[in-house]
């Protein structure tokens, strides 16, 4: 087989159990057909996964992500990352300042991808890098462009699977069905009330 074979998932666009996986082929055309068959959306999307990929091999050190702001000596956040797509990063030890609307945060924050011993190790190179950042006046640029898209900010839209639109538009009609139901019984209550009078 050849080195670094593709191979396409087929799942639902709400999936994300293995036991989601419809289908699996070798190719994106194949999968693209096997997608359009029938005239209506099939409701599946594609993902493409590398077989047998090569990966970064290190028996003493973890891949880390580490999310921190510019000043704190506390880290936002820190977890071990075996994502597969991450291992290069974490080698590289690249990071990004998240200065988006979209981080949750009230300033931009800082994501590095490392390889460290334990986590304390991982915090410590963390800080060094973030301190670099820093100093190098990259941040204080994050900072500012923060700002500006902040006077600039849109409301946005919050992704939705279809299962939890479907969910939703369901539950509005349950309400809006009991809302009917408690109407019609305080109507029917009020006429039967004042026929007694």
């Amino acid at each position: 087989m050849a080195e670094n074979k593709k191979f396409y998932f087929i799942i639902p666009d709400d999936g994300s159990e293995l036991d989601d996986i419809e289908a699996i082929f070798d190719s994106r055309e194949k999968a693209e057909t096997y997608n359009k068959r029938y005239k209506t959306d099939s409701g599946f999307e594609i993902m493409e996964r590398v077989f047998d990929p090569h990966y970064e091999t290190d028996h003493t050190r973890d891949p880390y992500r580490v999310t921190i702001d510019d000043n704190s000596e506390h880290a936002i956040w820190v977890t071990l990352h075996h994502h597969l797509a991450d291992i290069e990063g974490a080698k590289n030890e690249h990071y990004e300042i998240d200065n988006t609307m979209y981080s949750n945060y009230e300033i931009p924050i800082l994501r590095i991808l490392l390889f460290a011993e334990s986590e304390e190790a991982a915090l410590k190179r963390a800080f060094e890098i973030r301190d670099k950042v820093v100093a190098s006046g990259e941040w204080e640029n994050a900072v500012e462009q923060y700002r500006i898209a902040k006077v600039n900010q849109v409301p946005h839209q919050i992704y939705r699977s279809k299962r939890e639109k479907e969910l939703e538009k369901w539950l509005l009609a349950c309400v809006v069905f009991i809302t009917l139901l408690i109407l019609s019984l305080l109507s029917v209550g009020l006429s039967v009330v004042s026929n007694f009078k």
